[in-house]
């Protein structure tokens, strides 16, 4: 077993409930299974919640030792939940206060830690003695600070940062809103990651290849850059059987209906519309959503074949492992960016229904032949979809994406 010492910095990393948090609370626990203890630093949580998330207990292990540390008093009014006039005229001043301080996005949550990151660091160092730090962004002022920092002390420690999401071309964070002086800020910070990490690693290829051509520095990058995957945790795997018409054919949605997805859904209700007599006895759509009220609007009438639920945590791999297939709505900005969630129901072997525009994520489905693009002609045949259900490639591999196989095959390799 290995007895080597990491450093994370993941802000989201649990107690807090965010979905940053999950990709390297995942990685951490089979670092830690392996003999590897992580020192993560994270925030500390702006409330306590009632709620914990499914991979909190994931984030609880001796191997595991937590940092959390406090986030700028600016950044907590900005993102605070409070509806209430009070909060709002702060939030307001918050606003104004960011945007004197910042010369790039001020929706970057990592603002004004830089100070408390490299004090907890020194702290870690004086007893450790780190050699590899790994930061996973958004936010992505994270992997600035670390970057910045290891320029400043001409450093020869070993630097990895994680993008979990696309940086400069983000359609959150405030980067599609910033003025052409603030995305210059925005680019020069990226660029400083790019040429003092050692390794940029992503989910997947295409955001990788759209990083590295984002770089506009004047340096020749030696900076590596890999995919690592997102995975899932092992478990038994499901034997695959043909699907027969039973009725009515059944298909699991399951997370948030994110913005971008209302005309897929939109699209989704005509065909329904149209289709709804021979739909009634023959397909059932299951969405387990924290936007459930919404869809209950939208498919008003439907409710025989749309049914909406809460969400349900992990147990939704039991609905799912009795359901004909999953549910896939992809927004134009996520076609080439597969989720956490895609690769979490990959031991289930269902087979992926798709409504969403073309890009790396259906490409992804159609080459290793585990799904299909979903189209009215699927709504109208029984026939058709079940044609392309079974047309599935049932020996599909897909061990090698849980987290214990890419932690030893992809990541290990990388911190020696």
């Amino acid at each position: 077993m290995n007895a080597q010492h990491l450093l994370l910095i993941c802000l989201n990393f649990p107690p807090n409930t965010g979905i940053g948090g999950k990709r390297w609370t995942k990685y951490a626990h089979a670092l830690a299974l392996l003999g590897y203890t992580i020192h993560v630093i994270h925030a500390k949580p702006l409330y306590k919640e009632s709620v914990k998330n499914p991979w909190h207990k994931q984030s609880i292990h001796p191997n595991i030792i937590h940092y959390p540390i406090g986030l700028s008093i600016w950044i907590r009014l900005l993102i605070h939940p409070s509806k209430n006039i009070f909060y709002k005229i702060l939030k307001k001043f918050a606003m104004w206060v960011l945007q004197k301080k910042e010369s790039g996005t001020i929706y970057d949550t990592a603002i004004g830690l830089e100070k408390q990151l490299n004090l907890t660091i020194n702290k870690i160092d004086k007893t450790y003695k780190i050699q590899t730090s790994i930061v996973t962004c958004a936010p992505f002022n994270l992997a600035y600070y670390i970057a910045k920092r290891k320029q400043q002390k001409g450093s020869n420690k070993a630097l990895i940062i994680d993008y979990r999401d696309p940086w400069l071309e983000a359609q959150n964070y405030g980067m599609p809103h910033l003025s052409a002086k603030q995305k210059n800020r925005e680019i020069h910070k990226q660029n400083t990651v790019l040429e003092y990490a050692n390794v940029i690693l992503a989910p997947n290829e295409f955001m990788l290849k759209t990083i590295e051509k984002e770089y506009s520095g004047q340096k020749k990058l030696t900076t590596k850059f890999i995919c690592l995957e997102h995975g899932f945790d092992a478990i038994p795997p499901k034997e695959k059987t043909k699907i027969t018409p039973q009725k009515p054919l059944h298909f699991i949605y399951a997370g948030s209906v994110y913005m971008g997805l209302e005309a897929h859904l939109q699209t989704l209700n005509s065909w329904i519309t149209k289709h709804k007599k021979h739909l009634e006895n023959t397909l059932c759509f299951s969405f387990y959503t924290d936007q459930k009220t919404k869809l209950d609007t939208l498919f008003k009438g439907h409710e025989s074949i749309v049914k909406t639920y809460a969400p349900i945590g992990e147990k939704i791999n039991e609905k799912i492992s009795g359901a004909d297939g999953i549910l896939l709505m992809y927004a134009k900005h996520n076609k080439n960016f597969l989720t956490s969630k895609f690769y979490e129901s990959l031991p289930l072997k269902k087979a992926y229904v798709y409504i969403g525009e073309k890009g790396y994520a259906l490409a992804f489905i159609e080459r290793f032949n585990i799904g299909f693009s979903l189209k009215e002609e699927h709504l109208k045949s029984t026939d058709i979809l079940l044609k392309d259900l079974n047309k599935r490639d049932v020996a599909f591999d897909y061990q090698k994406y849980s987290y214990q196989k890419l932690a030893e095959q992809k990541l290990i390799p990388l911190l020696s």
